[in-house]
């Protein structure tokens, strides 16, 4: 049996199916009969629920006693439970976030004109809104407190009044257009990179482009306006994006970063972590050393105060392997392998087997231990298009290290013919594969007839290729031959 409420109530922690349980069978709440005898035999198989002995059968029996089966009997009260349970989680959700609380309350004394008890509560407000550091609903939170301060004046037929408040929140509402097309920009820009996704309106582009934010952060310096810091770093975010060739954005953002960082809340420090670290990745080939070491930093700050957790207490696949080469790129094997030991249990649990290994093979490529690379990679039955390529290219590499020939180059082959059919792979992801599987096939040719002038010349058609993936190893690779030709 595997109904909507049953995956519901696999949610639920021991203290909220208690919660839930009062919650149940309050008659404010719940007025259907035989509600609480559903969830009172559901319960009974809590966690799991994967007893053969669960049925809508038996359910009906334990309720009803020896009365003839109603499947739609079971399918009502099962529909109803459903019903319940999503109450209770917007109940708890209600409770659990004061802002939300407060606000609701706000709409309901308004309409019923209780001036006191509105000024009172519009405080509580603000003072919950004092205490928040910034996050993404920082300023939607404070246009709303005063859209409040407006209905208080309305109430109070002090129309005078508003204009201060109206001007406030119009300045809330452009902080939180940049904060929102800082965040959308970098959003789209990894969709299009990782998942082929192609926008279908420019409109933000543009926007964003036509106005001239240098002169407006000016502006706010000479006003000394509280949060031109952050305008300032919502600006430099999204020319990371604009104009990537100009690495000072880089430094400026970090420095704000830097000085403002207690003022951000966890959620906002993970994100503006996170575009710098993009553009760092984005960017190696201009300062690859440099950059990576800037990287490494916002890794270990992000490993140090939780910030690579989500959603909660689980570590995404993406950031263990960019968090894991990264440092493999700058040769910390023993931090490395401390960092797959400890945060290898905060993986998905359906991928995790998988990543370790994919994880450990990493490693061993990197210390030079090619047939324990080939071993762990042979454990790494990854799902994700992006991975299976990953394994992809470190097999052909280990290959060609260990100077299987036949091997590598059947595998070229194979991996070039699974790139061609496969649909999910992006156009940018398939250029950088074909490039990296066709210079290494003709690296592998040129190793066999010792020809200097062809390596030569193949090292200055990889050079000028942008678009591949592992050039630095490939250039290695060519060195090597060079030498050894001399």
């Amino acid at each position: 049996m595997n109904s909507k409420p049953i995956k519901l109530l696999k949610t639920l922690s021991e203290n909220e199916l208690k919660m839930f349980n009062k919650f149940i069978k309050s008659p404010y709440f719940n007025t259907v009969k035989n509600l609480c005898a559903l969830y009172n035999e559901l319960i009974k198989f809590h966690p799991s629920y994967s007893s053969g002995q669960l049925s809508y059968e038996m359910l009906h029996k334990k309720i009803f006693g020896e009365k003839p089966y109603n499947r739609q009997v079971m399918w009502n009260l099962s529909s109803q439970l459903e019903g319940k349970l999503k109450q209770f989680f917007l109940h708890q959700e209600l409770k659990s976030n004061p802002v939300t609380e407060l606000e609701q309350f706000l709409n309901s004394v308004v309409k019923r004109k209780q001036v006191k008890l509105f000024k009172e509560n519009l405080g509580k407000l603000e003072g919950v809104l004092k205490q928040k550091k910034i996050d993404y609903d920082y300023f939607e939170n404070r246009m709303h407190l005063e859209n409040y301060k407006q209905d208080y004046f309305h109430l109070t037929d002090n129309i005078r009044k508003m204009g201060d408040s109206k001007l406030q929140a119009s300045e809330y509402l452009i902080l939180l257009f940049l904060r929102m097309a800082a965040g959308s920009l970098n959003d789209l820009k990894l969709l299009e990179n990782n998942h082929n996704y192609r926008p279908k309106s420019i409109l933000v582009y543009d926007l964003i482009q036509k106005i001239d934010l240098v002169s407006f952060i000016e502006n706010c310096k000479s006003v000394e306006f509280e949060y031109t810091f952050l305008i300032e770093t919502y600006y430099h975010s999204i020319m990371l994006l604009l104009d990537p060739g100009k690495s000072e954005h880089l430094f400026r953002l970090k420095k704000l970063f830097d000085a403002n960082y207690n003022k951000f809340a966890a959620g906002e420090k993970r994100s503006i972590m996170h575009w710098i670290a993009n553009y760092c990745f984005e960017n190696l080939d201009a300062d690859e050393n440099r950059y990576r070491q800037i990287a490494f930093e916002i890794n270990k700050l992000r490993l140090k105060e939780g910030l690579v957790f989500y959603p909660e207490n689980q570590l995404p696949s993406a950031m263990f392997l960019q968090i894991l080469n990264n440092a493999i790129a700058l040769n910390k094997f023993e931090w490395t392998i401390n960092f797959i030991k400890t945060y290898s249990d905060y993986l998905n649990p359906e991928l995790r087997e998988q990543l370790n290994a994919l994880g450990n093979a990493i490693v061993s490529f990197g210390t030079g231990e090619y047939r324990k690379t080939l071993s762990w990679l042979s454990k790494a039955d990854v799902t994700e298009i992006q991975y299976k390529f990953y394994v992809r290219t470190l097999s052909a590499r280990c290959y060609y290290e260990l100077g299987e020939e036949e091997a590598l180059l059947s595998y070229i082959d194979a991996s070039l013919h699974f790139l061609r059919i496969n649909k999910l792979v992006t156009k940018q992801g398939r250029i950088y594969l074909q490039n990296f599987f066709n210079f290494l096939r003709q690296i592998q040719k040129i190793k066999d007839k010792g020809d200097l002038i062809a390596a030569k010349q193949l090292r200055a058609n990889i050079n000028s290729t942008s678009e591949i993936s592992n050039k630095k190893w490939l250039l290695e690779k060519i060195d090597v031959l060079e030498k050894s030709f001399k």
